[in-house]
């Protein structure tokens, strides 16, 4: 009876440890095909031994088939690109100690073709041992090739863009629609005495020009300001571009640029995207103090010239090369 009782116990053990892995299985199967009908590549790591489970999905992503690839770690690792290898460590380790509660990092892959995708990398350490090292980890491959070549492609633009606006000798500003700095070209740093490293990404272009805080006629222009709201902050000194629509200009004095003061003609326009919408404003400042020195000295020679005129005993007019008379006494 002991016996029979005995056998029929570890039946039953067997038939519930049985059921209990088919169910695992199960469960495992499932949520290994949820993962890959996401697109995603599975991989999962042995850490005792190294060795990685990389599933189809993950293969495919590189080009290669599913018998291609072996299950050693050295297949993720001969495969990423050297110069990620900083970065890919940097994550693994921040995980490893218990900084993050996930590894996290996107770096470029080997593909079979002999490319390189840029590959959205995560993963969770399962299992620790007693001593805090990671026995099992489990992650997943996403490929974001399309998304970084786009971010890259916008991010040379944007260098091209600024080598551009540095080799103009005109100073050139960009505002987004948070009224931030984004672009400060070297003829800015000339013109106004504040380096691109210290005005990119605030708020306060003001300062460099005004005694206490205000707009600049690119904040008006990237909100959409009405003739009424900039003529409160520049008077009758403003004017609709006669050229480009949307376009304002002011010619202004400004005493607290270099010794003796700084005669500027600026003007300002909004940037706009393909719908229309505006996204910032452009503003360009040149420095015109010699012209207004010269016409200022011109104005004192007229005055000096009508005064000599104005004192002869004898009948005398002025004409100019143009024909004109300038002056009639």
């Amino acid at each position: 009876t002991i016996l029979v009782t005995t056998h029929r116990s570890k039946g039953i053990w067997m038939l519930h440890s049985a059921r209990q892995q088919f169910l695992a299985t199960e469960m495992q199967m499932r949520w290994q095909f949820a993962i890959e009908g996401s697109g995603l590549g599975l991989w999962d790591w042995d850490a005792r031994t190294d060795q990685v489970y990389f599933s189809k999905r993950w293969k495919e992503m590189l080009g290669y088939g599913e018998d291609e690839i072996g299950d050693g770690l050295d297949e993720w690792h001969k495969r990423t690109h050297p110069d990620d290898a900083e970065a890919i460590n940097a994550a693994l380790s921040a995980h490893f100690r218990g900084e993050t509660p996930m590894y996290e990092c996107e770096h470029r892959m080997l593909c079979k073709d002999g490319t390189y995708k840029w590959i959205l990398d995560r993963g969770k350490v399962m299992q620790w041992d007693e001593d805090g090292k990671p026995l099992r980890m489990l992650g997943t491959h996403t490929d974001i090739s399309k998304r970084k070549l786009a971010e890259l492609a916008l991010e040379e633009q944007k260098g091209l863009l600024q080598k551009v606006l540095d080799s103009q000798s005109v100073a050139t500003v960009m505002l987004d629609t948070g009224h931030r700095v984004i672009h400060w070209n070297k003829a800015c740093e000339t013109l106004l005495g504040k380096t691109a490293e210290t005005t990119v990404g605030t708020r306060e272009l003001s300062e460099a020009v005004y005694a206490t805080p205000r707009p600049v006629l690119a904040d008006l222009v990237v909100d959409g300001a009405d003739e009424e709201t900039i003529a409160r902050y520049y008077g009758k000194r403003y004017r609709r571009s006669p050229v480009v629509e949307n376009v304002y200009e002011v010619d202004d004095f400004f005493p607290r640029l270099g010794p003796v003061g700084r005669w500027l003609h600026f003007a300002a326009a909004p940037l706009r995207n393909d719908a229309g919408d505006t996204i910032g404003a452009i503003e360009t400042l040149i420095d015109i103090s010699d012209r207004k020195l010269v016409e200022q000295r011109l104005k004192e020679g007229e005055r000096t010239l009508s005064q000599i005129i104005d004192g002869l005993a004898v009948a005398t007019f002025v004409i100019d090369r143009e024909h004109r008379v300038t002056h009639w006494k």
